[in-house]
């Protein structure tokens, strides 16, 4: 996925480690569809290689150097814990 903001939403990060995949994120923001290829495409290797050493869920970084590096591993909202409800 390709989402900067990705990171201050905690409950769609948890909902994807509560479903158990295996994500990556694309961080560098607004880059061009072409850039973001050629990120992705360097850091197939990268991916493989994380997919095989990592069998428990995570969402991983890519980033424009087309590094990879674990990023969550564990949800910050533990299940069954609500957020508070505003007030109406």
């Amino acid at each position: 996925m390709r989402d900067k903001m990705i990171a201050r939403r905690v409950l769609e990060l948890d909902a994807l480690i509560n479903a158990g995949v295996r994500t990556f994120v694309l961080v560098e923001g607004s880059l061009p569809d072409v850039e973001n290829a050629k990120i992705i495409i360097g850091a197939i290797p990268k991916i493989f290689a994380m997919i095989a050493e990592n069998r428990f869920p995570f969402i991983a970084r890519v980033r424009k150097d087309s590094a990879v590096s674990l990023w969550k591993t564990e949800p910050k909202i533990q299940k069954g814990v609500h957020r508070n409800r505003r007030k109406k």
